[in-house]
């Protein structure tokens, strides 16, 4: 179904198709970088959005050094605005508009408020994640992020230990992370949480307590052994419904609204399961 864009008389590399690649696959473009992606072809430009290579090497590291400073002045004032301002200056003129496109995407699909983490630093960290792993294979990035400070905060993790598990960070893990909702019962649910007792944050850090942790035996998708939260996150990463769910995120990125049909999400997923979830 999907097959490699070539130019003819009816399909040109025109204007508005250079447009609608850095509208889809990056944050938009300045109108030099449209001439320049137009005169070269679409080739060169979407190597350019795969490599994160939109300017040259000078004027990256450059970019790269202005963003540290105005993110450790934002962490500095404790001030989620300003962190707010660092990263819209990082989408505005980042060498890789693929990569900051990517970043937001997990960060939607990772939901995860300073309302209730309250810590910038933390928040700052998270979107480093984010960015860093976002072209990552997919296990990777769940296993970062589930184990996250923000994250575990956010889901009230210290809360979850074996003599009264906690099932907020199990239930988002399946429900918005990566299986969806339709694909799992509410007794993976429970065994999954306890799976997951003993995940924690002290002084900003993960910690995973063994005191705190239910080494029972667990059944989660009708199998049975002392699961820990690793083995819960491979599990995950292995069931089908996950490549599915990614391939529809991948779809909701990239293609006009509600265009992707059952048939195109069941070929990105084939593709994902493949290449190891590879999302690069």
């Amino acid at each position: 179904m999907f097959k490699r864009y070539e130019p003819t008389p009816e399909q040109p590399w025109h204007v508005k198709r250079v447009v609608h690649l850095h509208r889809r696959a990056g944050l938009a473009a300045t109108w030099s970088d449209l001439q320049r992606d137009l005169k070269d072809g679409p080739d060169a430009a979407i190597t350019r959005l795969l490599e994160g290579k939109m300017n040259g090497s000078d004027a990256d590291d450059e970019f790269e050094q202005m963003s540290a400073v105005i993110c450790d002045a934002a962490v500095g004032s404790g001030n989620i605005n300003r962190l707010k301002a660092w990263w819209l200056y990082r989408m505005l003129f980042t060498p890789d508009p693929l990569g900051e496109r990517l970043t937001l995407t997990w960060h939607n699909h990772f939901a995860t408020s300073n309302i209730k983490v309250n810590n910038v630093g933390l928040m700052r960290r998270q979107n480093d994640i984010f960015r860093r792993f976002s072209h990552t294979p997919f296990g990777e990035m769940l296993r970062r992020v589930a184990k996250d400070p923000a994250l575990l905060v956010w889901l009230d993790a210290d809360a979850n230990r074996k003599e009264h598990p906690n099932e907020n960070l199990a239930r988002e893990i399946m429900e918005l992370f990566s299986l969806g909702v339709g694909n799992y019962t509410e007794g993976d649910i429970k065994e999954a949480s306890r799976a997951l007792t003993g995940w924690s944050v002290n002084k900003g850090k993960f910690r995973n307590y063994d005191q705190f942790h239910d080494d029972g035996e667990k059944t989660i998708f009708g199998k049975s052994g002392t699961w820990t939260g690793d083995d819960l996150l491979r599990m995950l990463v292995e069931h089908p419904a996950t490549s599915r769910r990614l391939a529809f995120r991948i779809c909701e990125l990239f293609m006009v609204e509600k265009s992707a049909v059952d048939d195109m999400i069941d070929e990105i997923a084939i593709g994902l399961r493949k290449r190891d979830f590879d999302i690069g």
